[in-house]
């Protein structure tokens, strides 16, 4: 999953011909985590994902649109 969000936000970026630096001052985020983010080596949570889509200008929905987990995880009900 952290992969696919990373291509998915460097396909968003060099679409848009921005360095990572101009994303990442876009998006409110360091450039070393900007390109971590990319490279698959940091989980991002929901509003980091949310400041990269708004800093480039787009619905955050498609960033995260059909990612799955790596592993399965069955929803457990809640305790009573």
């Amino acid at each position: 999953m952290r992969e696919e969000l990373g291509w998915r936000v460097r396909a968003l970026r060099e679409s848009l011909d921005l360095s990572i630096e101009r994303m990442a001052y876009a998006a409110s985020v360091h450039p070393k985590y900007l390109g971590a983010l990319e490279r698959g080596a940091h989980t991002a949570g929901v509003w980091t994902v949310v400041k990269v889509a708004w800093g480039a200008g787009v619905d955050p929905a498609p960033l995260i649109a059909g990612l799955r987990p790596l592993v399965d995880h069955p929803i457990r009900p809640a305790p009573t």
